[in-house]
C-alpha cells in the first residue's frame, strides 16, 4: 500500500513543480525548525528539524505537504543540522550542531530512505567522528571553527562544511570567516574527519560578514556545488580532485530569511527550507529554477 502511495506521488509532485518556476510555500508548524532537506528519487522531499525536537524524519510532497513521518528509534536529536543522500538511497542525518564547539559525540545516523518511508519506526547505524585538528573542547575564541550546519555526500565520502564563528581578530574577516571543509567515510564506525586543502577565498568574493552569511546547507549534484546562507546561494563547479572551483551562479536574496535547508533535483530545481522566525516569518519552502 505504501509503495502505491509513493508511485502516485511521483506523478502528482512532478506536476506541482512544473506549474511554477519560482514560488514560496508555507510549511506546516511541525516543521517550524526545519534544518535539512533531501530528495527521495527526485519525487518526495525528506526533511528534519534541528536541536531539541523529536528524532523524526518527515516525508513531503514537492508542494511541501507532509505525507508521513518516521521515528528513528534509539536516537536523540541533540542538534540535527542537515541531511544528505548517497546514490544507493542511504540517508545520512548529521547530528553535528556544535554551537559551543565543545561536543565529543558528533555523529551521523545512516538509514535506508525508502525503508524509512515504508515504516513508522526505523533503526539507524551510527557513524561517529572527531575533527582532526580539534584538541580543545571548547577551543579558544579565535578558533571557533568546529560548528557545522552543512554536509553533503559525493563519491563514497561525507563532507562537512563548517560554520566558522571565530571571534578574533576584531577587524572584518573574509566572507564566512574562512570555513573549513572536512571529509570522512560513510560506513558505520568511528573516524577522524580530515581537513581538505580547500580555501574559501578561492571560491567566494562576497565581502559580507555576520551571522546572515554563515553557511547553513550545501549540496553537490551533477558536478555542481550549491552553498546556502541566509542571504546568498552560490553555485560552483565541483571536482573532488581540484581545490580551484569557479563560481557559476550567485544569487543574493532580496529578503532576509532564516534559510537553513537545501536540496536540488536532476533538473536543477532548487528547494530551500527556512525556519520560523518571530520577525522573518516561516516556516517556508522555496522552489526555484536556475
Amino acid at each position: 500500500m505504501m509503495w502505491k502511495l509513493f508511485s502516485c506521488l511521483v506523478l502528482y509532485s512532478s506536476l506541482c513543480v512544473a506549474q511554477d518556476n519560482s514560488r514560496r510555500i508555507k510549511l506546516a508548524p511541525e516543521l517550524n525548525e526545519i534544518s535539512g532537506l533531501a530528495l527521495l528519487n527526485d519525487t518526495v522531499l525528506i526533511a528534519i528539524n534541528d536541536s531539541g525536537n523529536t528524532p523524526d524524519i518527515f516525508f513531503l510532497s514537492l508542494d511541501g505537504s507532509i505525507i508521513k513521518k518516521t521515528r528513528v528509534s534509539s536516537a536523540e536529536n541533540t542538534d540535527w543540522e542537515d541531511i544528505t543522500m548517497d546514490n544507493q538511497g542511504n540517508l545520512y542525518i548529521a547530528d553535528v550542531g556544535n554551537n559551543a564547539n565543545n561536543r565529543k559525540d558528533l555523529h551521523f545516523l545512516k538509514v535506508d530512505a525508502l525503508k524509512a518511508f515504508e515504516n513508522e519506526v526505523i533503526i539507524a547505524d551510527e557513524i561517529s567522528f572527531s575533527y582532526e585538528d580539534q584538541n580543545e573542547f571548547p577551543p579558544l575564541k579565535s578558533n571557533l571553527n568546529f560548528n557545522c550546519e552543512a554536509v553533503f555526500w559525493d563519491a563514497d565520502s561525507l563532507y562537512l562544511l563548517t560554520k566558522n564563528e571565530s571571534k578574533e581578530p576584531k577587524e572584518k574577516n573574509e566572507w564566512n570567516r574562512n570555513p573549513s571543509l572536512y571529509v570522512m567515510p560513510t560506513s558505520p564506525g568511528s573516524y577522524v574527519a580530515h581537513k581538505t586543502d580547500w580555501k574559501s577565498k578561492e571560491l567566494f568574493n562576497a565581502n559580507e560578514s555576520g551571522i546572515s552569511d554563515l553557511i547553513t546547507s550545501s549540496v553537490v549534484r551533477d558536478n555542481k556545488w550549491y552553498i546556502l546562507t541566509y542571504r546568498h546561494l552560490f553555485v560552483s563547479a565541483w571536482s573532488k580532485q581540484s581545490a580551484e572551483r569557479q563560481v557559476l551562479y550567485h544569487k543574493k536574496f532580496s529578503k532576509l530569511k532564516q534559510r537553513e535547508a537545501l536540496t536540488v533535483d536532476r533538473n536543477a530545481t532548487i528547494y530551500i527550507g527556512a525556519e520560523k522566525h518571530k520577525l522573518l516569518g516561516g516556516p517556508y519552502l522555496y522552489i526555484r529554477r536556475l
